[in-house]
């Protein structure tokens, strides 16, 4: 669910950049409902950003070398990569109206997806009886290498939590906001361990979940 849930931002971004110019208030209103994204920029060919107007706390350092990668065209037109560059910062390309190419650079907000991930492994011990949640996040890079990425929750670790009101560990969020987290939330969900995990056979055929913690 959380990988559709990138694929679904960057689809709607798509869908955005294909019909409206200039797009910044739908692309405002997008990003107040994806949460699990904490920064965008949009970002030409030529390396003009087009939105929002100013880059924020020394991005411009960050994502130039990215950018200048994908200006020699290392990406597929209208294709969606990740690139190597810490472990939180994606690149996508988008197609423009009039066909023009546009680089979407952003940011995941790493306490959201974890929030995330511990709001559905919740739901999913109290009201569907699971006993244990293996939750398929997106990839992530760490020391220049592209990780698979999950989290497993069990509901043993879990079951105080489950004993009260769901709202009373993490409160509603009818509309999320990106960077928004209350330090409850925040707390809680930095206690979500992420893991890099590969599918290793056995000898009769079988295969199982092998995961190693990410570190940093």
């Amino acid at each position: 669910m959380l990988r559709h849930a990138e694929d679904a931002f960057l689809d709607r971004l798509q869908a955005i950049l294909a019909t409206q110019a200039p797009p910044l208030r739908a692309v405002d209103e997008l990003l107040v409902h994806s949460p699990l994204v904490r920064r965008l920029y949009l970002v030409s060919r030529r390396g003009e950003l087009l939105y929002p107007g100013t880059w924020r706390d020394g991005d411009a350092a960050v994502f130039g070398p990215l950018i200048a990668e994908a200006a020699k065209g290392k990406f597929e037109r209208g294709g969606k990569r990740e690139v190597v560059a810490g472990h939180q910062i994606c690149l996508a390309m988008i197609m423009k109206r009039g066909g023009e190419p546009v680089l979407a650079a952003f940011i995941r907000d790493s306490d959201a997806l974890r929030r995330e991930i511990l709001e559905l492994s919740l739901y999913s011990f109290k009201y569907a009886g699971a006993d244990a949640v293996v939750a398929y996040a997106p990839p992530t890079k760490a020391k220049g290498k592209t990780l698979r990425t999950v989290a497993f929750l069990r509901r043993d670790d879990w079951q105080p939590a489950l004993e009260h009101p769901l709202g009373l560990t993490l409160p509603p969020r009818p509309v999320s906001m990106p960077g928004n987290l209350t330090e409850q939330e925040q707390q809680i969900a930095r206690t979500i361990a992420l893991y890099d995990y590969r599918f290793q056979p056995l000898g009769d055929g079988s295969l199982v979940l092998v995961a190693a913690p990410i570190q940093g």
